[in-house]
């Protein structure tokens, strides 16, 4: 059998583990009927759901409820059949019928991704739009390197729609990302609705509209002047991303900073400062973001665990983020209060007062079933080997981070080097404002979480990476895609195919088919990225 690595079946991205294209095709349609085995009735209607939304298409049951004989789609769910490890499927289109089979709901997710993908590629225009397609003949078996893949969205700077979200999610199933980090609380608006603290979506939600001019030149807010850019997640909202998400193999991560960049907060809840400045919810730029919650109030220790306790009770994923980056503590120095607790509990200096609110924050999330992840300052406060350590500063130190690994905490890897899709992709996007920086395509996707000299059992806990959209210079839905793509996809397939099966060349090779694809979804690319 002829092996055609650079036929348009193998266009998938992330790069399959294993695949080979065979000689042959399958022709499906209205009239092909679908088996579902060991499938519970959720994931079934997901299947069904995205066959008919995406490829337009409604198979029929099919009457043999094992899937035997032809001209047939079959997805099973069965550990013994299938790849070990969550999120392995195995995808065979050979024999006049299309096999799936995975272990858990995951890998058929996953499968699923893959068929739309090979049908989408193939025939043009999104898979949509034609009675028939024709299904190119594959064998793959294919399975993720790590278990973390996910996107980070801030939400502070601009508020975003529950359907642009889903719009995001749809995006990260497709491209079998599995982890939404989800920014919901900066010194530009607090976007997560709270039973406890109403004054948070009254006030801490909301600032004078600056929506005219860039955001670099935006003046502070004025007294009287009416707040009225912003929004805040409703309980309801929020479990139902949750919920959308689940059904694409997809957690959601929420966070919380804590305990700098909290204007929003302190504007809302000035009590919980060290001082009397009157703090308000940011405009634009500023430099350093000075606001933060002050480290001697009980108060403040109380609304921590508050907050913390309704966001679990909202997000199932078993982990939280609490933030614990760029927190400038000269107020601290100044207060009374933390230094009265600095000397009460015997800590050195105001970064061990940080690292005492960090570990009394995952002491509390512990008690509720859920672990901590922090950005990779937390360390130099001293935190609990339990502590996961979001690392974003410039991947040059990495022997740091591999020093975190060994000492057993698990660490996902977002540098900005490699991972800020806010940053630029090059220096000729006229009319756009931006930060600066750049990260182009091929730097993105040369990404390598794994840190060098790091193996054996230190390496295990490299749990994976992520890319970060922070929207300072990000306005609307349609710039965020444009950001995103297709750097995301480089990512992706950073984080899921083995370093073996990778290929500068070839992934370069399969983006205009995907950007096609994607263009016919309503998705921005990147003009400049071809």
């Amino acid at each position: 059998m002829e092996t055609k690595e650079t036929s348009p079946q193998i266009c998938i991205i992330p790069q399959p583990a294993h695949s080979e294209g065979l000689d042959g095709f399958f022709t499906l349609d209205h009239e092909t009927p679908l088996a579902l085995r060991n499938v519970d009735e959720d994931t079934a209607d997901y299947i069904r759901g995205f066959l008919n939304t995406r490829l337009g298409i409604d198979p029929p049951p099919c009457r043999d409820a094992e899937g035997g004989g032809t001209n047939r789609i079959v997805f099973t769910l069965d550990e013994n059949e299938a790849p070990r490890g969550e999120g392995a499927y195995r995808l065979t289109v050979e024999n006049g019928c299309i096999r799936a089979c995975a272990g858990f709901r995951t890998g058929l997710v996953y499968a699923l991704q893959s068929l739309y993908q090979l049908i989408a590629l193939y025939n043009g225009s999104g898979g949509g739009g034609r009675q028939k397609k024709t299904v190119p003949h594959i064998r793959i078996t294919d399975y993720p390197r790590f278990e973390w893949r996910g996107y980070m969205l801030d939400v502070s700077r601009h508020f975003f729609s529950v359907d642009h979200i889903e719009k995001q999610l749809d995006l990260m199933a497709l491209y079998k990302l599995n982890k939404f980090h989800w920014h919901f609380t900066d010194d530009h608006g607090w976007r997560m609705e709270t039973e406890t603290y109403p004054r948070l979506m009254d006030i801490g939600a909301w600032r004078p509209d600056r929506s005219g001019a860039p955001w670099k030149q935006c003046r502070p807010p004025q007294k009287g002047e009416p707040a009225v850019y912003g929004g805040y997640y409703t309980r309801g909202e929020m479990r139902h991303v949750v919920h959308y998400a689940a059904r694409r193999g997809i957690d959601v991560i929420p966070e919380i900073e804590i305990p700098g960049h909290c204007s929003e907060v302190l504007a809302a809840y000035p009590e919980f400062a060290c001082d009397d400045f009157p703090y308000t919810v940011q405009t634009g730029r500023y430099w350093p973001p000075k606001a933060i919650l002050c480290g001697g109030n009980d108060g403040v220790m109380r609304f921590l665990f508050d907050i913390l306790e309704e966001a679990a009770g909202i997000f199932p994923s078993p982990y939280i983020h609490i933030g614990g980056d760029e927190a400038h503590k000269g107020n601290w120095k100044k207060c009374p209060k933390c230094q009265r607790r600095i000397k009460e509990r015997k800590l050195k200096n105001e970064e061990a007062l940080q690292g005492w609110m960090i570990r009394e924050a995952e002491r509390h999330l512990a008690a509720l079933g859920k672990k901590s992840i922090g950005w990779d300052e937390i360390l130099e406060g001293g935190v609990s080997k339990n502590a996961v350590i979001m690392y974003w500063r410039d991947w040059k130190g990495e022997g740091r981070i591999a020093e975190a690994a060994r000492r057993g905490h698990d660490i996902i890897a977002c540098p900005a080097s490699h991972c800020y899709l806010d940053y630029s992709e090059c220096k000729d996007e006229s009319g756009r404002e931006g930060t600066g920086r750049y990260l182009s395509l091929k730097k993105a996707y040369a990404f390598e979480p794994l840190p060098r000299g790091l193996e054996g059992n230190a390496a295990q806990h490299i749990l994976g990476g992520q890319g970060n959209l922070w929207t300072e210079y990000v306005y609307t839905p349609a710039c965020a895609e444009y950001r995103l793509l297709p750097r995301l996809l480089a990512l992706s397939e950073a984080l899921w195919t083995p370093p073996d099966a990778r290929s500068w060349e070839g992934f370069a090779g399969k983006l205009p088919l995907h950007r096609e694809c994607l263009s016919s979804l309503g998705y921005q690319f990147h003009r400049l990225s071809l």
